[in-house]
């Protein structure tokens, strides 16, 4: 990686992006 860009996500342990309709519909028995 010598001209790249490298991007990290870290999620606060997920809880608000559980909590968006894109995940709803993806993982509808997880806790809200």
């Amino acid at each position: 990686l010598k001209d790249g860009t490298v991007v990290v996500i870290l999620p606060d342990r997920g809880d608000r992006y559980l909590s968006t309709t894109l995940f709803a519909s993806v993982c509808a028995d997880c806790p809200p």
